[in-house]
């Protein structure tokens, strides 16, 4: 497939951010890592990009397969693998400060769960709810099959189908795997606390060991996706220490970064090679240490798609979906000319920037701002009782 969609795309996507960040209220600029949130709205929109490509595909073979251009496949895999590493960065960074002062354990994960599982459930229900209407709300499965999808859904271990729809996951995008792995590291700090010499509670270690050796046991799980996480790791070792100079905040260590995601993405098959995921995580820890590509991650409308990340990851395959199922149909949509097809997810763009901007007002903030009375509501049990 040719490439130039891509291109238009990114254009499309920044005037679009341009104008709601104009319309909408954006984030500030302040903090030490203000440029992971202005990468993390780019990195959500190259993931459209991918699926985009994919449906092209899909439309016309009727097969979810990765797109034959590296580009295509590597603008997905690429843009995981950082989300990975940002992940790993930022609670690394946590765990190494809890070497000198105390990790308030409860509120790390009260975040975790209303950050991500809200607007995780709501995409659910709404799947469901596309499953019935796409089923004509007949039971097609045995009750206990349909049980089973549902909790591996709930559960996020799985994206089966459900009730009987081929493919289920096309309502998504399939977008949903990654909190599987999300989820693996978040339990997986009270371990990772004792190995970085961190505070830590004896009964989250415990708790830690036991879900890691369910998951292992239980949960399909590919050891390739965990390699970004190390990278991650590895840069916040850097941070914390000082180890990275202020030299990758210059122009010419924006150059090499852009160069260097330009190789990684149109070089190589994929993202998770040892090479490519070198290239990655060099230039994660560029933008790590304050480099900001020429400061396009700290202007204003990449930070408001970087407030909306979640939801714009989360919500895109439903856009999507209803545009080639409901909307033009599969028939019709095959026909489409590749610049067709493409001015067709273009106008997906602003559609999936407003959908976010209300998820993110109406679902993912009113939730996150429970986490500090929450926190303070448990650490007022706990004093109560002479727990820790």
């Amino acid at each position: 497939m040719n490439t130039w969609p891509v291109f238009v795309t990114y254009a499309v996507v920044i005037a679009s951010a341009w104008l709601f960040s104009k319309r909408f209220d954006g984030p500030s600029s302040s903090g030490r890592f203000t440029a992971l949130d202005g990468l993390r709205g780019y990195l959500a929109f190259s993931v459209f990009i991918h699926h985009g490509a994919i449906w092209h595909d899909l439309l016309r073979t009727r097969q979810w397969r990765a797109p034959q251009s590296p580009v295509y496949v590597n603008l997905g895999q690429a843009s995981v693998a950082l989300f990975f590493m940002i992940t790993a960065f930022l609670f690394t960074m946590k765990l190494l400060r809890g070497r000198t002062e105390p990790i308030d354990w409860f509120k790390l994960f009260a975040s975790r769960v209303l950050r991500l599982q809200p607007l995780y459930y709501c995409v659910v229900v709404v799947t469901l709810l596309m499953v019935a209407t796409l089923t004509r709300f007949q039971l097609q499965v045995p009750i206990s099959d349909l049980a089973l999808s549902l909790l591996q859904w709930a559960t996020v271990t799985n994206n089966p189908n459900i009730n009987g729809l081929d493919r289920t996951f096309l309502i998504t995008a399939g977008a949903t795997w990654t909190l599987t792995y999300e989820w693996l590291f978040y339990l997986s700090l009270p371990l990772m606390a004792v190995v970085l010499r961190a505070r830590t509670w004896w009964p989250y270690v415990v708790g830690s060991l036991l879900f890691v050796s369910v998951a292992i046991r239980w949960i399909p799980l590919d050891s390739t996706y965990l390699r970004p996480f190390v990278g991650g790791i590895l840069a916040a070792v850097l941070a914390h220490n000082n180890l990275i100079p202020v030299a990758v905040r210059g122009k010419i260590a924006s150059a090499v970064a852009l160069a260097l995601l330009v190789v990684a993405i149109s070089c190589f098959p994929s993202s998770y090679g040892v090479v490519p995921l070198a290239m990655l995580t060099f230039v994660f820890i560029l933008i790590v240490g304050g480099n900001t590509l020429f400061g396009l991650l700290e202007w204003r409308p990449s930070l408001y798609m970087g407030q909306l990340t979640y939801s714009i990851y989360l919500l895109h395959g439903f856009i999507i979906f209803i545009l080639f199922r409901l909307l033009v149909g599969y028939e019709r949509a095959a026909e489409f000319s590749l610049a067709q097809h493409w001015m067709a997810l273009w106008l997906c763009i602003p559609a999936t920037l407003l959908v976010s901007t209300l998820t993110y007002r109406w679902i993912e903030l009113p939730c996150m701002n429970c986490v500090a009375p929450l926190s303070a509501w448990w650490r007022a049990k706990m004093a109560s009782t002479g727990r820790h």
